[in-house]
């Protein structure tokens, strides 16, 4: 290799390490993973349906304030911790259950720790309107 093209493959190299670590700093943090389990009518009625679902948090994942248009039943499958944005740690442990009731305001953390928070939801919520409704 000539000696004018070693010099700029070394500087190409240094800039492709450089990019690397400054994209690792501003890459988004881990984001949640829902998967539908299962969508029904709710017996007996017209307007209402029954939605199950599994939510996965990675530490850094948020869930904003939010709430629904019915009720929310969740349960843990796999612990972990959150922070909420007054600073408060709460910890989700396995086989710990909540209950939201219509409207009630929820939400609004992320998820710490070194492992993935798994839940279970339930939802009971009106047909044909958003599941979630974000709050500011």
């Amino acid at each position: 290799m000539p000696k004018t093209i070693l010099p700029r493959c070394l500087i190409c190299a240094g800039l492709v390490v450089a990019m690397l670590f400054a994209a690792e700093t501003v890459l988004p943090q881990e984001a949640s993973k829902r998967t539908e389990l299962r969508r029904s009518d709710l017996a007996g009625t017209k307007d209402t349906e029954v939605i199950m679902a599994e939510l996965e948090l990675p530490p850094g994942a948020s869930v904003p304030r939010h709430y629904h248009h019915g009720e929310e039943f969740l349960y843990v499958i796999d612990g972990g911790s959150v922070v909420t944005p007054d600073n408060e740690t709460i910890e989700f442990k396995p086989g710990m259950t909540l209950h939201f009731s219509r409207e009630e305001v929820h939400g609004g953390f992320t998820a710490t720790g070194s492992s993935v928070l798994k839940v279970v939801t339930v939802h009971i919520v009106d047909k044909g309107k958003p599941l979630y409704v974000p709050v500011e």
